[in-house]
């Protein structure tokens, strides 16, 4: 199954798998994670994050099969989907897993705790850090 992730990262940028990833993901109630305008993302960017957003089974970016596959007894792929996506990131050269971040807000709070528990080690030696919030 492919993931479809959002990646921003300065133009120029040089993607040797040494920087640091930020990724989030949500992946409920079938909706999209549209990718706007967000000035938080470019302070970050501006140093050197690669910003990325994996747009896992359970949204509705890719209509309604897509969401259904990410739900009910089916929700599982909604973790292993982004657990896929940090794995891809890391090894295509996006950043250093040792400098991974993930994030999750509301029902993606769901999703750090499912891919925490799941995947501690996620291959990688530790994810450094996560916030969920309500």
């Amino acid at each position: 199954m492919k993931v479809p992730i959002s990646v921003l990262h300065l133009k120029g940028a040089t993607l040797d798998g040494k920087g640091p990833i930020y990724l989030t993901g949500y992946g409920s109630y079938g909706i999209p994670y549209d990718i706007g305008f967000n000035s938080n993302l470019f302070s970050m960017v501006d140093r050197g994050v690669v910003a990325a957003v994996a747009h896992i089974r359970g949204g509705g970016e890719m209509g309604k099969t897509w969401h259904d596959d990410g739900r009910m007894m089916h929700k599982k792929n909604t973790f292993t989907d982004f657990i896929a996506s940090a794995e891809y990131l890391v090894t295509h050269g996006y950043g250093s897993k040792d400098r991974l971040v993930i994030e999750g807000r509301s029902a993606g709070g769901l999703l750090m705790g499912a891919v925490l528990n799941m995947r501690p080690d996620c291959s990688m030696p530790r994810w450094s850090a996560f916030r969920s919030s309500m």
